[in-house]
């Protein structure tokens, strides 16, 4: 059947969310070592999960859509290619137009894991519109959280201004030093996270609830 509305997408998308925090967080998970004890890439294992919920986007027209509680709700994975957030959206899908329903807002979810306890964003920022799902893969735990957790939007907005000060910078630099040198500087943005997941968020059950709150609301 098809969703009837805004209240039942939203409990759907959070009864997701709340299998892979439960699936995950089972240290004996067989997706969390993968098969054959193989590491697979951390979004993957979240795959799965979706796929038990929603059929992928791309396979609308030729799946049966039968052994899905709502028809009409797919998910996207990596929608802006490999290299740029989110790994996967969560949305309203109308298959008569072929189209996203903007009615509903879709879920954003970009997935991390590492060893240290500090996810890689590499020359991402974490975004307050993102539910972040970070594996810690020697402890065995997972966070599910808001992008405003480990940054708020002021220290977010001053370091696009200091990014774009360097690149105005940049181009000076290479205007009037490197004008006839046949190479050029380019300043590449790269965000480090300083603390570790459990000295930031202290409870995570508390954290994945205001996410799911957020949803709600």
């Amino acid at each position: 059947m098809a969703i009837a509305n805004k209240d039942e997408y939203n409990k759907f998308s959070i009864s997701i969310l709340d299998k892979i925090f439960n699936s995950i967080n089972k240290e004996e998970n067989e997706k969390i070592i993968g098969n054959k004890n193989k590491e697979q890439p951390y979004e993957l294992k979240v795959k799965d999960i979706l796929d038990e919920y929603c059929i992928e986007k791309k396979n609308i027209s030729k799946a049966d859509l039968t052994k899905y509680k709502y028809t009409n709700i797919v998910y996207e994975y990596q929608p802006n290619g490999s290299q740029k957030p989110p790994d996967f959206i969560i949305c309203c899908f109308d298959k008569d137009k072929n189209e996203i329903n903007n009615n509903y807002k879709p879920i954003k979810i970009e997935c991390k894991s590492s060893k240290n306890g500090k996810p890689i964003w590499n020359c991402s920022i974490p975004d307050e519109d993102t539910i972040y799902i970070y594996y810690h893969t020697q402890k065995k735990v997972v966070y599910i959280f808001n992008g405003n957790e480990i940054i708020s939007n002021e220290k977010k907005t001053e370091i696009i201004k200091f990014n774009e000060d360097i690149k105005k910078l940049c181009i000076e630099f290479n205007k009037t030093k490197l004008s006839n040198a046949n190479m050029s500087y380019y300043p590449r943005q790269m965000i480090n996270q300083t603390k570790t997941m459990d000295k930031i968020i202290i409870d995570r059950e508390k954290s994945f609830n205001d996410v799911k709150n957020k949803i709600l609301n």
